[in-house]
């Protein structure tokens, strides 16, 4: 619940910058994740992925020599 008796809500939203959500390790950047307003008025992302969903996007990611 945010201040007021709010709840939160998290809306879908396309990372059209890089951004790191709470729940995740990685940056996240043109891609879709879910954002919200934070208690100080900023935002707040997270990726509600499954760990088995992290294994496998992390998987994918090519590995680019001298990077």
């Amino acid at each position: 619940m945010q201040p007021g008796g709010r709840k939160t809500i998290w809306h879908e939203w396309y990372a059209w910058y890089p951004v790191q959500p709470h729940d995740d390790d990685g940056l996240f950047w043109l891609e879709t994740l879910y954002r919200n307003r934070g208690h100080d008025g900023g935002w707040e992302y997270k990726s509600f992925l499954t760990g088995r969903e992290r294994e496998k996007a992390q998987a994918s990611t090519p590995v680019v020599p001298g990077a």
